[in-house]
């Protein structure tokens, strides 16, 4: 259900207790917590800083309008948000967010303050009361959000939800110390105890809102019919409830019951248009679909990644139980299924899916299910990874071709190595290289392509969540997509700057420059500087709107890959934020990077636009598509895109019969060989023994010569997941034309903040 109008009269204010406490820690501290009284989030850090009993100010903020200082100190608008007292290297302010984070990060500041939520002494207890964390983030906090959400429409039951909800209750419950004062665990109220009790104080909205509540048997006569086991886990569940809500620093932070009803009606019909709300839509319980929920973003969010193995379904292993249990009776972790082989780029190494595992969210891995679910109004939030495969059709040069690549055109300049033109300690030695590569690629001298356009009329349908490029063309922008909606990874030429003082330098007059061929200088008095596009080079971080940004590819509800190899890092990363269940879809000469590993990947496997062109058949979009497209770039240029698309086709079909040449070359000395070892007449080895050994190459020759033989590249090759390429990924043209290698900007898959263009 697509969310409806949002309401925005929720109370501006706490009431009740909340209220007393909001007004008694309202005075200016340099510890602060912004936070909504109605959010259980920010309940866990509200009672972590009463528990510690530190001195703060509470500022309530207003979910529907956040002030612009808000949004300056936390950009995606998210609380709690906690604002330190200054210090640390310069003494600027320090910003935190996301709830578990702050809870640790307050019991560790003042150790000597209140409560001590974790254990000091004790790693093992330590790590296990985290591990306990993340059970709660993944399953009782997601599934308070399944069930609160359900409505008739979904594709799981009522009874599925309840069930798998008071499964993991009962988990959770199991594993709490059976003596002591009703704590989680015996070292007394903890992290975990603060972790859940927010939604633990929440189970009565689920019974106002769900028919059957939530289903936990009553007291006295309401379990007389109950197992004892059972029948104890629930008398354990009833301490632990009467402990946590009983004491005064949670007791604080609870508004009037009655104020909680009108915020969560939203969420019992499934209107709600909040993160958490968000993540929780279309998905199926574990026992329905043996859907291991995972909240992206979560803390401690890969703790128990070493485990989704043993399964949370009706018969399956408890692997939360295992925690401290003799190994002996420990499960084995399932055996993987042997898949098929696959052609490998040096440097991945991802496993493709079972043939026969089934998708999640998608009815089949094909763009007309994509389709589908688009046009269901259940993707609402599309988040598009861009590379210079899309720019291909636009004439932009790729870097690497031996004859034609821009890097190759530098040869006569003189360059240490064609990767040195963005190289920043290079640039300040010698610029006129790279202003050399910046008059062929300036924009205004390339148009977009259809698969800039499909990403346009993805933001004009509201559909565009946001788009996440590594092109530094700025078709994106040409192409009319919002400006707002653009994160150029890897910077543009849309701005330039001087690198000394960091004056911003006028735009038309970097157009002439650039024309001439020349290198402007900053003209700020006394500067002189020289000046450099808004391009990251080596040795430069990412752009921050790149790092405030990129946790939107969390909130994807399906993710377009197109046109790049994924081998670029952080960039690279983006693709695996998404939930596992959001469907990805990749646009590509070749599969890249991790894609084709999950249950909803479907890989488009050839030229971008024809790619792109068959969605939009399968949307309904094409003639829409094709009318803006030829609007925007004029007829001419559209004819000379699509001649450039059949001589593109013309080259990789000279690519293809040139490997089958070579195959028949390397098959007939291959079977000659083979002949020579069959005969021990011809061929005695040193010791009067046959010599009976083929050529290694001849093993499985004949299968790539039918798998080349049989591939057609004149038309879009749309494959399942366990499919794999025809042609060998080395041959094959990269897709992406990237500027640079990984390791050259900062090591392998460094993850680190680093530019790799």
């Amino acid at each position: 259900m697509a969310p409806q109008q949002v309401d925005t009269t929720i109370s501006p204010s706490a009431t009740g207790p909340a209220l007393a406490l909001a007004k008694k820690h309202a005075s200016d501290r340099p510890l602060k917590l912004y936070a909504g009284w109605f959010c259980p989030f920010v309940q866990r850090a509200w009672i972590t800083l009463q528990e510690k009993g530190v001195d703060y100010q509470y500022i309530e903020i207003n979910p529907y309008h956040k002030t612009p200082e808000f949004l300056a100190l936390n950009p995606r608008g998210l609380i709690p948000t906690l604002v330190l007292p200054p210090g640390g290297e310069g003494g600027g302010q320090r910003v935190l967010y996301e709830s578990m984070i702050v809870c640790e990060y307050l019991d560790e500041e003042y150790t000597n303050s209140g409560t001590e939520l974790l254990p000091r002494g004790d790693a093992y207890e330590r790590a296990r009361q985290r591990l306990w964390v993340n059970f709660v983030e993944k399953r009782l906090v997601a599934g308070w959000y399944r069930f609160m959400q359900h409505t008739a429409d979904k594709a799981y039951s009522l009874e599925e939800v309840r069930g798998e909800f008071l499964g993991d209750l009962k988990t959770f419950v199991g594993e709490m110390d059976e003596e002591g004062e009703g704590w989680f665990s015996k070292g007394g109220f903890g992290l975990v105890d603060v972790s859940f009790l927010p939604w633990a104080g929440r189970l009565w909205l689920i019974d106002h809102y769900k028919e059957g509540g939530v289903g936990i048997p009553k007291g006295g006569e309401g379990r007389a019919g109950l197992e004892e086991g059972e029948r104890r886990v629930w008398e354990r569940w009833d301490r632990w409830l009467g402990a946590v809500m009983g004491r005064e620093a949670v007791k604080g932070t609870w508004s009037e019951r009655g104020e909680y009803v009108g915020v969560y009606k939203r969420y019992a019909e499934d209107q709600t248009g909040s993160e958490v709300g968000r993540r929780s839509h279309q998905t199926r319980p574990r026992a329905a679909a043996n859907n291991n929920y995972s909240t992206k973003g979560s803390h401690f969010e890969d703790d128990f990644d070493t485990f989704d193995d043993y399964g949370h379904h009706p018969g399956g292993s408890n692997d939360f139980s295992l925690q401290g249990k003799s190994p002996s009776h420990q499960p084995k972790p399932k055996k993987k299924k042997k898949g098929k082989k696959i052609n490998r780029k040096m440097g991945q190494d991802h496993s493709i899916i079972d043939e026969d595992t089934p998708p999640k969210t998608l009815s089949s891995r094909t763009l007309s299910s994509v389709a589908k679910y688009i046009l269901s109004g259940r993707a609402r939030r599309i988040v598009v990874m861009t590379g210079a495969g899309i720019s291909t059709a636009a004439g932009i040069p790729d870097f690497r071709s031996p004859d034609t690549g821009l890097y190759a055109n530098l040869a006569s300049l003189d360059l240490p190595e064609p990767e040195a033109v963005f190289d920043l300690g290079f640039f300040k030695l010698n610029p006129r290289p790279f202003y050399v590569l910046a008059k062929e690629l300036y924009p205004g001298n390339y148009h977009p392509t259809v698969s800039h356009v499909f990403v346009r009329l993805l933001a004009e349908k509201g559909l565009l969540h946001q788009l996440f490029t590594q092109n530094i063309d700025c078709l994106e922008r040409e192409a009319g997509i919002p400006g707002e909606k653009i994160i150029e990874a890897h910077g543009s030429f849309a701005s330039q700057r001087c690198i000394e003082c960091k004056a911003e330098f006028d735009a038309a007059k970097m157009r002439e420059f650039v024309s001439r061929g020349e290198v402007p200088r900053c003209e700020e008095e006394g500067c002189g500087g020289l000046v450099k596009p808004d391009i990251v080079f080596f040795g430069e971080q990412l752009p921050k709107a790149f790092f405030d940004r990129k946790d939107m590819a969390e909130e994807a509800d399906l993710v377009l890959v197109m046109g790049t190899s994924l081998q670029v890092h952080p960039f690279a990363g983006l693709v695996n934020l998404a939930e596992e269940r959001v469907p990805r879809v990749l646009f590509n000469l070749e599969r890249v990077g991790g894609m084709g590993s999950q249950a909803d990947d479907v890989l488009v496997l050839g030229d971008c636009d024809e790619g792109v062109r068959k969605l939009a058949d399968e949307l309904g979009w094409r003639e829409e598509l094709e009318e803006k497209w030829r609007k925007l770039v004029g007829d001419k240029e559209a004819e000379r895109q699509l001649q450039g698309a059949k001589k593109r086709v013309e080259a990789l079909h000279d690519e293809v019969a040139k490997l089958a040449e070579e195959v028949d070359e390397v098959l007939h000395l291959g079977e000659k060989k083979e002949k020579e070892a069959s005969n021990p007449e011809d061929k005695p080895d040193g010791e009067g023994k046959v010599a009976n050994e083929v050529d290694p190459v001849v093993e499985d020759v004949a299968a790539i010569k039918s798998s080349v033989k049989n591939t057609d590249i004149t038309k879009t090759v749309e494959v399942s997941v366990e499919t794999t390429s025809a042609l060998n990924p080395v041959d094959m043209p990269d897709g992406e034309g990237k500027i640079v290698d990984e390791q050259k900007a900062g090591g392998e898959h460094s993850g680190d903040n680093k530019s790799s263009l």
